[in-house]
């Protein structure tokens, strides 16, 4: 039997509001998208950076490596296009270079993770722990 796809899409604040909500309540463990990724979802903290922004457009994470027991800080950005597009990431402070990274700090999502519009913040940024792990080895 073939799959009918639903041409109804999710709107981006909503999209963005559910993050929200799994971030401030710890709901990440309830999410069965995420229940199984938990071991890296436990060392990332996200939040909005400005809670007057109704847009919900700019966040911040903190990503923790055992790596010297760095932190990571990164600075995120959602488009008006986001989800379809994947949100924008820089290191702040102290990051990793390579192939996905640049000499300004700036992430590229899209080299991490095959980016989908169901997709979360929170996907990529576990993308970017598993590329700083892999990078610092």
């Amino acid at each position: 039997m073939a799959q009918v796809k639903c041409p109804y899409r999710v709107p981006r604040n909503f999209h963005l509001l559910d993050e929200l909500e799994m971030t401030e309540k710890s709901k990440y463990a309830k999410n069965a998208h995420f229940a199984r990724l938990m071991n890296e979802v436990k060392h990332i903290f996200l939040g909005v950076s400005n809670y007057e922004d109704m847009t919900l457009s700019c966040w911040q994470a903190s990503i923790l490596t055992p790596i010297s027991e760095s932190i990571f800080v990164v600075s995120i950005k959602c488009s008006p296009r986001y989800p379809e597009e994947p949100p924008q990431m820089r290191f702040t402070k102290q990051g990793v270079r390579g192939d996905c990274v640049n000499s300004e700090g700036v992430i590229d999502v899209k080299k991490l993770i095959s980016w989908k519009r169901t997709h979360y913040i929170m996907d990529a940024l576990i993308a970017v722990r598993k590329y700083i792990l892999k990078q610092c080895r």
